[in-house]
């Protein structure tokens, strides 16, 4: 192929695409690129600049290699990560890219928080749960929460305490109750915020994951079962509903911490789950996978919102 001339590299190549060594870099990325424009913009006047697309994806693939490979393994693997022959013909699916961008921006717009547009995932993140916090210590101060908040506390607070200190024949409902007057007394906006929030070496302040259970989640969960201590928080109209002690939200923000942390970490996230991976290996391409990291927060937003969790 590399011997051919322009017109029958392009027809070879508008059906399949593969970089060999006998092509120069250049030249692969040249015909790789006049077989996209013969694919797609027959007339030479389509609105739609697929050729500019792929340029793209190919160059921030080939920079995002680093210095590593040589050059031609480098395009080489550009090439082959966007591969799309006469299998693909544009025009085909034209309408359905369109109704898909389209719907997703809509759902964008409905679900996902502000600060997701203009921030990093994980700053975002971070953000948005400050937001829900601060609602919380409004709420609190307002007497909105008397009885769910020391409840939710002294249940963070307690949830390890010895089996020898709980009365004889206490049952759970009584226990949330003895833990919540216990971390009542005295609480504050200022008390709230530090059960919520921690501080490690040379960082700044940041939310805690107690904020979904921590790692004995799935043991205070079973405290909360049916329990109408936690009434204001689960019929709360706020942000404050969100730290209601269902498995919904608990869950929602631990997925939202560990997709967050992909985009910052990626594959060495920990608790990353069989679905999240394969999603994430459409590509090798870090531009790609923070794309389909940004539709991930969406999806968990869209799915959040329906199950009555409160946005914003």
């Amino acid at each position: 192929i590399s011997n051919m001339d322009e017109r029958n590299a392009c027809a070879v190549a508008s059906s399949w695409f593969c970089a060999t060594r006998e092509i120069e870099p250049q030249q692969q990325v040249d015909n790789f690129l006049q077989a996209i424009m013969r694919l797609f913009f027959p007339s030479g006047n389509s609105r739609k600049n697929v050729f500019n697309d792929c340029r793209q994806i190919m160059n921030q693939n080939f920079k995002e290699m680093g210095s590593g490979p040589n050059d031609v393994d480098k395009i080489m693997s550009s090439c082959n990560m966007t591969t799309c022959g006469r299998y693909f013909p544009y025009k085909q699916f034209e309408r359905t890219i369109e109704a898909q961008l389209t719907g997703l921006e809509r759902i964008k717009i409905r679900v996902l928080p502000p600060v997701f547009e203009v921030a990093q995932p994980r700053r975002a993140t971070e953000q948005w749960l400050y937001t829900n916090l601060d609602q919380l210590c409004d709420d609190f101060e307002s007497g909105k929460l008397d009885r769910s908040l020391p409840a939710l506390i002294g249940l963070h607070q307690n949830i390890d305490e010895p089996g020898h200190k709980a009365p004889e024949g206490e049952t759970k409902e009584e226990k949330i109750d003895r833990w919540a007057k216990k971390s009542a007394a005295g609480l504050d906006a200022k008390g709230v915020r530090k059960v919520f929030t921690t501080k490690r070496e040379r960082e700044s302040e940041k939310i805690d994951r107690i904020i979904y259970g921590g790692d004995s989640s799935q043991a205070k969960l079973d405290y909360c079962k049916n329990n109408s201590i936690f009434d204001e928080l689960n019929h709360s109209q706020t942000l404050s509903k969100n730290f209601s002690p269902k498995s919904k939200n608990w869950d929602f923000m631990r997925r939202l911490f560990l997709i967050t942390d992909l985009h910052r970490y990626h594959a060495d996230a920990k608790g990353i789950d069989r679905q999240l991976k394969s999603r994430l290996s459409l590509s090798n391409s870090e531009t790609i996978t923070n794309k389909v990291i940004s539709n991930l927060i969406i999806e968990e937003f869209e799915k959040f919102e329906r199950n009555g969790g409160v946005i914003g």
